[in-house]
């Protein structure tokens, strides 16, 4: 994902390729990783931002639409008692030592089942946020 804390302003930026992809295969789930940087306080909104472009993948950005644009287009729905996210993120940070791996490195993952999937064992174990 982006990195270099410049979060939007990074011009490697792999999330938008990622979502159009989400879009056009209709997949049932997705999962993502990124830099656990994401998760400071001064990436807040932007973080905030990629969840609800996980949680509405059909939401589509038009051409030179601005993030923070495109983030208020989907939170507009939000407001209405019928909305409700096409997919459920979770999302977490995940140590590999923790997990066994000799590495001393951190990832923020996003696992997003499609709305109406049976849940999977366990799967409620991770904290959002």
């Amino acid at each position: 994902m982006e990195g270099k804390h410049l979060a939007a302003r990074d011009g490697r930026k792999q999330l938008p390729a990622a979502l159009r992809a989400m879009r056009e295969l209709s997949r049932p789930w997705s999962c993502r990783r990124a830099c656990p940087g994401l998760a400071r306080e001064s990436m807040r909104a932007y973080l905030d931002d990629i969840q609800r472009q996980l949680e509405h993948p059909s939401v589509a950005p038009l051409q030179d639409e601005l993030w923070e644009e495109r983030d208020a287009r989907i939170c507009q729905p939000q407001g209405r008692a019928d909305h409700a996210p096409e997919d459920h993120v979770r999302r977490w940070i995940a140590h590999a030592a923790e997990h066994g791996v000799a590495q001393a490195r951190a990832r923020l993952f996003f696992v997003a089942p499609r709305v109406g999937l049976p849940r999977v064992a366990g799967s409620g174990n991770h904290r959002n946020g």
